[in-house]
């Protein structure tokens, strides 16, 4: 029982180091985002969309990494 609970913190510390990366790359296309609009209309949309599925994914990352972390800790 201690091994999988063991496994299952690990996977959570994974899941948060992918959340960090998920949202530093997310701010990274946001602020190249931003740079693009005043160039060309089209790029821009097209970085936008991309910058908020990029949201929507660190958000439900966090949330699954949250989750993670109540299930080791009631081991």
């Amino acid at each position: 029982h201690r091994s999988l609970c063991y496994a299952t913190s690990l996977l959570c510390y994974a899941t948060s180091l992918l959340c960090y990366a998920t949202s530093l790359l997310c701010y990274a296309t946001n602020s190249l985002c931003y740079e693009t609009s005043s160039l060309c209309y089209e790029t821009s949309s097209l970085c936008c969309e991309t910058s908020s599925l990029c949201y929507e994914t660190s958000s439900l990352c966090y949330a699954t990494s949250l989750l993670c972390y109540e299930t080791s800790s009631l081991c």
